[in-house]
C-alpha cells in the first residue's frame, strides 16, 4: 500500500502540524501490526509549488525498512507554514502517483490518501473527477483506493476553520471514497487526535493487510498458506478463511505471528479448480 499525505501548509497549521508529529509513532504502530503490510508512506504538502513531489527529510517515503522511520515519518510531517494561502488538496494527488521520479507507486498496490487541513479544498476541481483518476489509476478496482481526512468536518464548532467556507468538496470527495458510509475523518481538533490516526491505520491494516487476491482461482481443498515455515491454519479468526467470489485469502485478525525474522515471506500455494466445462473440453 501506498499512504500519502497531503498536509496543509498554510499559516494557520502549525499546532496541527505538531500534533500530526507527535503521533506519528501511534499511525505507523498500528500499521506494523500487520506482518506482511508493506507500505510506503510519503508526504506532500497543499501548496502548488510542490505538486508532484514528496517533502521530508529524505525527500521521498519510510517503507518498514527505512531505519528510523518513525522519526523520519514524524519529522516530516512538519512541512512548514509558509505555503499557499490556496490550500488544494484535490489537485496534488494524481501528480505524486503519476511522478516517475518520485517513484512512489507500484502495479497492483493499493492507494490510501490522508489529508491534514483547516481549510476548504481550493483546487476547483471536482471530486469524482479526481476520485475515479484514482480509481483507474489502480485497475478501475475501487476497494483499491482508500481516502482519509483530519480536517473541520460541517458544523463543528470550536476549531478554526481558515477562511470560514464550509468544506463541502472534501466532504464530498470523504463520501465517495466510503460510499457513503462517512466513517473516514475525523476532527482536525480532536481531544484524541493520536487514537483517531491510529484508527485510520488500523482500517488500513483491515482493508489492505488482511487480504490477499489469487491470480487464478483454486481448488479450495489444495491451498496451503505459509509465513515462513509456519503453516496458518484454515480459521475465520486465527488463519485464513477463501472467498471464491473475489478469488481472495482473507487473514483472520487473531493470527499468532512469530515476532522475530521479519524478513520472512507469505506464501500461498495451491492446486489450479478445474472447471466441469474444461473436463469435457479435455473428454473431446
Amino acid at each position: 500500500v501506498e499512504i500519502l499525505f497531503v498536509i496543509d501548509d498554510s499559516g494557520s497549521m502549525q499546532s496541527h502540524q505538531e500534533n500530526l508529529k507527535r503521533n506519528a509513532v501511534l499511525f505507523v504502530s498500528a500499521l506494523n501490526q500487520s506482518v506482511i503490510l508493506d507500505y510506503r508512506i510519503g508526504v506532500t504538502t497543499t501548496s502548488d509549488k510542490d505538486k508532484g513531489t514528496l517533502k521530508g527529510s529524505l525527500g521521498s517515503y519510510v517503507t518498514p525498512r527505512t531505519v528510523n522511520g518513525m522519526d523520519i515519518l514524524a519529522q516530516s510531517m512538519i512541512v512548514g507554514t509558509n505555503g499557499d494561502a490556496t490550500e488544494r488538496v484535490l489537485s496534488q494527488i494524481m501528480p505524486v502517483l503519476t511522478n516517475p521520479a518520485a517513484n512512489f507507486s507500484r502495479r497492483g498496490s493499493y492507494l490510501a490518501v490522508v489529508f491534514v487541513t483547516d481549510a476548504e479544498d481550493q483546487s476547483k476541481l471536482d471530486p469524482a473527477t479526481i476520485y475515479n483518476e484514482m480509481v483507474n489509476f489502480k485497475g478501475g478496482d475501487p476497494e483499491k483506493v482508500l481516502v482519509y481526512g483530519a480536517y473541520v468536518p460541517p458544523g463543528v464548532d470550536g476549531c478554526s476553520r481558515d477562511g470560514g467556507e464550509q468544506p463541502k468538496i472534501l466532504e464530498t470527495f470523504l463520501n465517495l471514497a466510503s460510499g457513503g458510509a462517512n466513517d473516514n475523518y475525523f476532527n482536525l481538533c480532536s481531544p484524541t487526535f493520536g487514537s483517531d490516526l491510529a484508527n485510520i491505520a488500523d482500517d488500513i491494516v483491515e482493508k489492505v493487510g488482511s487480504r490477499i487476491t489469487l491470480d487464478k482461482a483454486p481448488d479450495p481443498a489444495t491451498i496451503v498458506v505459509r509465513y515462513g515455515n509456519l503453516v496458518i491454519p484454515n480459521h475465520p479468526q486465527k488463519g485464513w478463511t477463501y472467498d471464491p467470489a473475489t478469488k481472495s485469502i482473507y487473514l483472520g485478525r487473531e493470527i499468532d505471528w512469530p515476532e522475530e525474522d521479519q524478513d520472512r515471506e507469505l506464501t500461498i500455494d495451491f492446486r489450479r479448480a478445474i472447471f466441469p466445462e474444461e473436463r469435457e473440453h479435455a473428454k473431446k
